[in-house]
């Protein structure tokens, strides 16, 4: 809600700044939402146990964020490099390399390489082989966790 508020006080300004609107921006006097930041977090047992149940795509998403430190949004761009690939090629956010996982983080920016650990490696591996869908069709995706479709 607050960033909505944000949004929309600053698309009112631009606009009158612009002469599109007239009279006062109604946003001004509306007080930002209070929220209470998060004191708890996931533990080990809970982590678990989400692991032991969830689908093997989410399976590697979970692993390889938390192996990471990744976010959800990067986790979902990384890509399978070429075989070989030691450097992420321009535009490239996220891929896996042969030294490591390559991310561009999508808050910060800040561009690093996860050198490969057993655990990094099983996860990625777990997300390698033929996928196929309860139809029979064969699913070739350039993404490491991806839809039936094929798609991020």
């Amino acid at each position: 809600a607050n960033l909505e508020l944000v949004t929309f006080r600053n698309a009112w300004n631009f606009a009158a700044e612009r002469g599109k609107v007239k009279g006062n921006n109604p946003a001004i006097g509306i007080k930002p939402y209070e929220y209470i930041p998060r004191d708890r977090y996931v533990g080990d047992d809970e982590y678990e146990k989400v692991l032991a149940v969830a689908p093997k795509p989410v399976k590697v998403a979970m692993q390889i964020a938390y192996l990471c430190g990744a976010r959800q949004g990067d986790v979902l761009k990384l890509v399978w490099g070429r075989d070989g690939q030691e450097d992420p090629e321009e535009g490239q956010e996220a891929v896996v390399l042969k030294r490591g996982i390559y991310i561009a983080q999508g808050k910060t920016r800040r561009k690093q390489i996860k050198k490969w650990t057993p655990a990094l490696r099983e996860a990625v591996e777990m997300a390698k082989g033929v996928h196929v869908t309860p139809k029979g069709a064969v699913v070739v995706s350039r993404y490491v966790v991806h839809t039936k479709h094929g798609t991020r």
